[in-house]
């Protein structure tokens, strides 16, 4: 019981997929210590599993994503709601769309390789991504991409404040 306290602080500020990977070693561990010392008791059970909890998935329904593109915000949002947009219809993390340049684009589609998982993706921009697209493919800005750097943390609360002014929750 000792143990499981020990593993339990370990984890609590953990994911899940951590949390699981942790426990994979330790099973491991366990495995191996059954096989070189076989007097040891058998501390090893398969059926032990953490509890994955059930999260809730938000999303915007079409009719909302219309209202977000469409809508006339303040000048100093229009970014904000450009990339939330523009990622909203490629399917792209905003990792991602911060590091698309406009040579990434060409013949209508986004080729670039995914941040997260080294992968090589070819995305077909439709119309309304290509409008934005359209919209900043010109504009120069010091790190050449597409869309100019800004604040991830600050890009979530404009993104929230715009919601709230479109009366989206």
């Amino acid at each position: 019981m000792e143990f499981m306290g020990c593993y339990a602080k370990l984890c609590a500020d953990k994911s899940n997929k951590t949390a699981l990977n942790f426990l994979g070693y330790i099973k491991s561990f366990l495995a191996y210590t059954k096989k070189e010392y076989p007097n040891i008791p058998d501390l090893l059970d398969d059926n032990v599993r953490p509890k994955t909890p059930v999260q809730n998935v938000i999303y915007l329904t079409w009719d909302e994503l219309m209202l977000f593109f469409h809508s006339s915000i303040k000048k100093e949002w229009e970014l904000y709601r450009d990339m939330f947009c523009f990622a909203a219809f490629t399917g792209l993390r905003i990792s991602d769309l911060r590091a698309i340049k406009p040579s990434n684009i060409f013949n209508d589609t986004i080729h670039i390789v995914i941040q997260k998982t080294g992968t090589a993706i070819s995305v077909e921009l439709n119309k309304y991504s290509r409008c934005i697209y359209e919209k900043y493919k010109n504009i120069p800005n010091p790190q050449g991409t597409l869309f100019p750097y800004r604040n991830a943390s600050h890009y979530n609360v404009v993104i929230k404040d715009i919601a709230k002014e479109l009366g989206i929750n």
